[in-house]
Protein backbone atom coordinates (compact mmCIF):
# COMPACT_ATOMS: atom_id res chain seq x y z
CA UNK A 1 0.00 0.00 0.00
CA UNK A 2 1.35 3.57 -0.91
CA UNK A 3 1.32 5.82 1.99
CA UNK A 4 -0.87 9.18 1.73
CA UNK A 5 2.17 11.60 2.89
CA UNK A 6 2.66 15.18 0.75
CA UNK A 7 5.92 13.88 -0.45
CA UNK A 8 4.37 10.21 -1.73
CA UNK A 9 1.95 12.35 -3.45
CA UNK A 10 4.50 14.46 -5.36
CA UNK A 11 6.44 11.45 -6.10
CA UNK A 12 3.74 9.74 -7.60
CA UNK A 13 2.45 12.55 -9.62
CA UNK A 14 6.31 13.45 -11.22
CA UNK A 15 6.57 9.49 -12.03
CA UNK A 16 3.39 9.64 -13.76
CA UNK A 17 3.96 12.75 -15.42
CA UNK A 18 7.12 11.45 -16.60
CA UNK A 19 6.33 8.19 -18.00
CA UNK A 20 8.90 7.00 -15.80
CA UNK A 21 10.92 4.31 -16.90
CA UNK A 22 14.41 4.66 -14.65
CA UNK A 23 14.26 5.52 -11.12
CA UNK A 24 17.43 5.39 -9.10
CA UNK A 25 16.48 5.96 -4.98
CA UNK A 26 19.46 6.82 -2.88
CA UNK A 27 18.48 4.96 0.14
CA UNK A 28 16.62 1.95 0.64
CA UNK A 29 14.64 2.62 4.22
CA UNK A 30 11.73 1.10 5.30
CA UNK A 31 10.45 1.21 1.64
CA UNK A 32 7.73 3.92 1.42
CA UNK A 33 9.29 5.97 -1.48
CA UNK A 34 10.26 2.71 -3.14
CA UNK A 35 6.21 1.60 -2.65
CA UNK A 36 5.39 4.82 -4.57
CA UNK A 37 7.38 4.59 -7.42
CA UNK A 38 7.10 1.06 -7.93
CA UNK A 39 3.26 1.79 -8.17
CA UNK A 40 3.88 4.14 -11.15
CA UNK A 41 6.43 1.79 -12.78
CA UNK A 42 4.30 -0.97 -12.59
CA UNK A 43 2.13 1.11 -15.45
CA UNK A 44 5.07 2.56 -16.91
CA UNK A 45 7.07 -0.39 -17.38
CA UNK A 46 10.13 0.67 -15.86
CA UNK A 47 12.61 0.25 -13.11
CA UNK A 48 13.32 1.23 -9.65
CA UNK A 49 17.64 0.67 -8.38
CA UNK A 50 17.21 1.82 -5.05
CA UNK A 51 21.11 1.61 -3.94
CA UNK A 52 21.95 0.93 -0.21
CA UNK A 53 25.40 0.51 1.79
CA UNK A 54 23.41 -1.78 4.45
CA UNK A 55 21.26 -3.86 3.18
CA UNK A 56 21.02 -6.20 7.26
CA UNK A 57 19.79 -2.57 8.11
CA UNK A 58 16.63 -4.21 9.55
CA UNK A 59 14.32 -2.19 7.52
CA UNK A 60 16.18 -2.47 5.10
CA UNK A 61 16.36 -6.27 4.53
CA UNK A 62 12.43 -6.07 5.39
CA UNK A 63 12.03 -3.98 2.41
CA UNK A 64 14.77 -6.27 0.63
CA UNK A 65 12.73 -9.07 1.64
CA UNK A 66 8.76 -7.67 1.07
CA UNK A 67 10.03 -6.51 -2.66
CA UNK A 68 12.44 -9.34 -3.70
CA UNK A 69 10.10 -10.96 -5.98
CA UNK A 70 8.93 -7.76 -8.00
CA UNK A 71 10.50 -7.39 -10.94
CA UNK A 72 10.42 -3.63 -11.29
CA UNK A 73 12.73 -3.49 -8.52
CA UNK A 74 16.62 -3.59 -8.29
CA UNK A 75 18.57 -3.80 -5.20
CA UNK A 76 22.07 -2.72 -5.28
CA UNK A 77 24.53 -2.93 -2.52
CA UNK A 78 26.88 -0.27 -2.44
CA UNK A 79 27.83 3.10 -1.19
CA UNK A 80 25.72 5.87 -2.78
CA UNK A 81 28.95 8.16 -4.27
CA UNK A 82 30.60 4.62 -5.75
CA UNK A 83 27.32 3.31 -7.28
CA UNK A 84 27.19 6.42 -9.05
CA UNK A 85 30.35 6.34 -10.26
CA UNK A 86 30.06 3.13 -11.94
CA UNK A 87 26.51 4.09 -13.01
CA UNK A 88 26.22 1.95 -16.74
CA UNK A 89 22.37 1.83 -16.85
CA UNK A 90 21.46 4.58 -18.78
CA UNK A 91 19.28 7.81 -18.38
CA UNK A 92 17.50 8.69 -15.33
CA UNK A 93 14.14 10.23 -15.03
CA UNK A 94 14.43 10.35 -11.20
CA UNK A 95 16.76 10.64 -8.79
CA UNK A 96 15.59 10.03 -5.09
CA UNK A 97 18.24 11.34 -2.50
CA UNK A 98 17.53 10.02 0.84
CA UNK A 99 20.58 8.35 2.19
CA UNK A 100 23.36 9.62 4.63
CA UNK A 101 22.38 13.68 5.43
CA UNK A 102 25.18 15.20 5.68
CA UNK A 103 25.88 18.22 3.81
CA UNK A 104 29.07 16.82 2.29
CA UNK A 105 27.54 13.17 1.43
CA UNK A 106 24.39 14.92 -0.40
CA UNK A 107 26.25 17.93 -2.18
CA UNK A 108 28.57 14.90 -3.87
CA UNK A 109 25.85 12.83 -4.55
CA UNK A 110 24.13 15.74 -6.48
CA UNK A 111 27.35 16.24 -8.54
CA UNK A 112 28.01 12.63 -9.19
CA UNK A 113 24.37 11.66 -10.22
CA UNK A 114 23.44 14.43 -11.22
CA UNK A 115 26.33 14.25 -14.47
CA UNK A 116 23.52 11.99 -15.88
CA UNK A 117 20.88 15.01 -15.86
CA UNK A 118 18.23 12.95 -14.77
CA UNK A 119 14.70 15.13 -15.28
CA UNK A 120 13.63 15.43 -11.83
CA UNK A 121 15.97 15.62 -8.03
CA UNK A 122 14.44 14.90 -4.73
CA UNK A 123 16.20 15.42 -1.77
CA UNK A 124 14.46 14.03 1.03
CA UNK A 125 14.78 15.53 4.55
CA UNK A 126 16.14 18.88 3.87
CA UNK A 127 14.52 20.07 7.25
CA UNK A 128 15.84 19.09 10.57
CA UNK A 129 13.63 17.56 13.57
CA UNK A 130 12.55 21.29 14.34
CA UNK A 131 11.37 21.66 10.88
CA UNK A 132 14.08 23.79 10.40
CA UNK A 133 16.71 24.10 7.38
CA UNK A 134 18.77 21.33 7.78
CA UNK A 135 22.59 20.23 5.61
CA UNK A 136 20.59 18.55 3.21
CA UNK A 137 18.97 22.03 2.32
CA UNK A 138 21.68 23.75 2.38
CA UNK A 139 23.59 21.24 -0.18
CA UNK A 140 20.83 21.73 -2.35
CA UNK A 141 21.00 25.23 -2.62
CA UNK A 142 24.81 24.85 -3.12
CA UNK A 143 24.40 22.46 -5.71
CA UNK A 144 21.85 24.60 -7.64
CA UNK A 145 24.39 28.00 -7.46
CA UNK A 146 27.01 25.69 -9.03
CA UNK A 147 24.86 24.34 -11.78
CA UNK A 148 22.49 26.81 -12.32
CA UNK A 149 19.56 24.16 -11.97
CA UNK A 150 16.46 25.76 -9.85
CA UNK A 151 15.85 24.38 -6.58
CA UNK A 152 12.19 24.14 -5.36
CA UNK A 153 12.16 23.14 -1.79
CA UNK A 154 8.62 21.89 -0.77
CA UNK A 155 9.47 23.08 3.37
CA UNK A 156 5.74 23.19 4.20
CA UNK A 157 5.06 19.79 5.71
CA UNK A 158 7.52 17.37 8.13
CA UNK A 159 10.73 16.44 6.69
CA UNK A 160 10.43 18.61 3.51
CA UNK A 161 11.28 18.05 0.02
CA UNK A 162 13.62 19.43 -2.15
CA UNK A 163 13.20 19.38 -6.08
CA UNK A 164 15.54 20.15 -8.91
CA UNK A 165 13.41 19.81 -12.35
CA UNK A 166 15.34 20.47 -15.82
CA UNK A 167 12.79 23.41 -16.33
CA UNK A 168 12.81 25.13 -13.06
CA UNK A 169 15.59 27.72 -14.09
Amino acid sequence: MVEPYPNVQALISAALVLKAKTVVELGTGCGVSADAFLAVLKITDGVLYSVDLNPDAPEVQSTRERLKDNPKFRFIHSDSLEAGRKWDSGPIDILYVDSDHSYEHVLSELEIWGRFNPTIIFVHDILNEKNEKGPPYFACEEYAKRTGRGFFPMDHFPCGLGVFCEWFK
